[in-house]
């Protein structure tokens, strides 16, 4: 889709094209190196990828994904008892269109495209999230995408992670800061 919307507004866009065909020519290894082994296959490059990204990932806090969760696991969030509409339509305002996509194979365009059919159904599943304190898990996942940085591209440390979200986690994040910034007005 990506590419098919890079070549309808090559006339209009060149710059996006000129950028995909400079980052292709770049990434366009078919092999990867890691610790002294050259890994070919496209499985073996994905958990290539995964296995040093890991290696390198130091968490903020220790977090053991077997704890029991409670009302603090959803952190600030649980500080909030209900979200509105108008919370809602703010935080699909603020999200930015994209084609990127996360575990949930929606890109946020078609959220900001479909607004108006999607504040309702959206409104009731964050409440019912609010209220049960249940997360849906999908959203609780990101897609890891290795970007390439400078030097060698067959080389795996050459690349940093980049995180996708699923949009409705982005807009569930952001009712966080919209609820927090309404409260401190009616202080």
């Amino acid at each position: 889709m990506y590419l098919r919307h890079t070549e309808n507004n090559l006339i209009s866009d060149p710059k996006k094209f000129w950028s995909y065909f400079k980052n292709k020519n770049i990434n366009s290894s078919d092999s990867l190196f890691y610790n002294y082994v050259r890994y070919e296959n496209d499985g073996d490059i994905a958990n290539t990828f995964a296995d040093y990204f890991s290696s390198v990932f130091k968490p903020s806090t220790d977090f053991d994904g077997n704890d029991e969760c409670n009302s603090n696991c959803v952190g600030d969030l649980a500080k909030i008892e209900n979200v509105t509409y108008d919370d809602v339509v703010l935080a699909i305002r603020e999200l930015k269109s994209s084609l990127t996509v996360g575990v949930d194979n929606i890109p946020s365009f078609i959220i900001k495209g479909c607004t108006e059919f999607l504040i309702y159904p959206l409104l009731v599943l964050f409440n019912l999230s609010l209220r049960t304190k249940v997360f849906p898990d999908v959203w609780k996942q990101t897609r890891i995408i290795p970007v390439f940085k400078k030097g060698d591209a067959q080389n795996c440390e050459n690349y940093r992670p980049i995180a996708i979200l699923s949009p409705f986690s982005k807009i569930f994040e952001s009712l966080k800061a919209i609820k927090s910034f309404t409260t401190r007005l009616k202080i």
